[in-house]
């Protein structure tokens, strides 16, 4: 087998961004990117030993910053709520940085490929100079985080960036040539229609978000060098599981199974990174949180506070309204549906089919197929 042998680009994958978690800034190193292997930890070089007295200044630093994250979002709570989050403040670092690496759990992402697969590689695409500059930034953060580290790997997907709506770049990696060769994994995702069914009744509901949830799974040992990717600043593999890859999705929600197994859809929804709890009393909400925390504490995941919504009547899932109300469609989708252009083609037909039917989520329609039937069957 050639492993340098090119294979071309599979269009039919879809890029997912990658959005590492804002930087700390009093703890972002400027030092250029190293493209060494790393020291092992037991022998850590003179530069990497913190002083006595820049220890005590990160920990202070650390420690006003979870006062202050915790003042600022949870002013308007209930009391018993505001204790109870405080209560377990460590699962709510204000940056994934404090936690560093995650731990070894029982589950880990793992790449298994076909038979007659190719290693796949390609040159870096090019870059614009602030894509270059942006590149250089997060590629610096994920070293320090330890999400990333040099690799000498025959695998190297290229990276490219997407403009977000608000104007900034989110950095991609094209795993498109990986994922053609990876066996794909069948695990059975959740029904959305099924999880909102559970919700009748249900009058107080609290969100968690986790801090990128998928960068808190590790990438086992043997199939790192294939999360390879290259770049003008260099050749790095990942340690935690990215985003991208095919069966991302599917580890991750096999993790989150095994953590909240016995309680799903008693008093929990989990669908990928986004955690619902639901109570009928309040005395009861709290009782249901404080177990979804516990078990979060101890399986060693960490959710980012500024995203989550606490015992609240009406909170946003999966692009629905939840209340004690009933479920809702979101506006904005409902506009967007109002104002669609006219179908002119069958691909665009099944665009708006497509579309049109999350709304028997939230509306009362039995069933689509009734009447997009006469516009999909073609007339004699």
């Amino acid at each position: 087998m050639d492993l340098l042998r090119y294979d071309p680009l599979c269009p039919e994958v879809e890029l997912i961004s990658l959005e590492p978690d804002p930087p700390d800034p009093s703890s972002i190193f400027a030092a250029p990117i190293s493209t060494s292997t790393p020291q092992p930890a037991d022998t850590p070089s003179t530069s990497q030993v913190p002083t006595p007295s820049t220890a005590e200044s990160t920990h202070m630093s650390r420690a006003d910053a979870d006062v202050e994250e915790l003042m600022r979002f949870t002013a308007d709570l209930e009391p018993v709520i505001r204790d109870l989050i405080r209560e377990y403040r460590d699962v709510f670092p204000p940056y994934l940085s404090y936690s560093g690496i995650p731990p070894m759990r029982g589950v880990e992402h793992s790449i298994q490929l076909v038979p007659d697969y190719r290693v796949h590689h390609q040159a870096p695409y090019r870059l614009s100079i602030p894509e270059a500059t942006e590149l250089k930034r997060q590629l610096e953060e994920l070293l320090r985080l330890g999400f990333i580290k040099p690799s000498n790997s025959p695998w190297g997907a290229p990276v490219l960036f997407a403009r977000k709506a608000d104007g900034t770049l989110c950095l991609c990696i094209d795993y498109r040539g990986l994922n053609r060769y990876t066996v794909k994994n069948s695990y059975p995702m959740p029904r959305a229609d099924e999880l909102f069914d559970r919700l009748a009744g249900n009058r107080f509901f609290t969100k968690i978000d986790l801090r990128s949830g998928y960068h808190q799974i590790r990438v086992a040992a043997e199939d790192q060098p294939k999360t390879a990717f290259r770049s003008r600043f260099g050749h790095y593999e990942f340690t935690v599981m990215p985003f991208g890859l095919t069966n991302a999705p599917a580890t991750f929600h096999t993790m989150m199974n095994d953590i909240f197994r016995d309680i799903l859809e008693e008093y929990v929804l989990v669908y990928l990174d986004d955690i619902l709890v639901y109570s009928r009393t309040l005395e009861y909400h709290i009782e249901d949180l404080r177990d979804v925390l516990q078990r979060l504490r101890k399986h060693g995941f960490y959710v980012k506070l500024s995203k989550c919504r606490f015992a609240q009547r009406k909170v946003d899932f999966l692009g629905h309204h939840v209340s004690d109300q009933g479920l809702h469609m979101d506006d904005a989708k409902i506009t967007a549906i109002a104002e669609w252009p006219v179908p002119t083609s069958a691909k665009q037909l099944r665009n708006w089919n497509t579309c049109v039917s999350s709304l028997r989520w939230s509306c009362a329609v039995p069933s689509s197929s009734i009447f997009i039937s006469p516009i999909l069957i073609p007339s004699s």
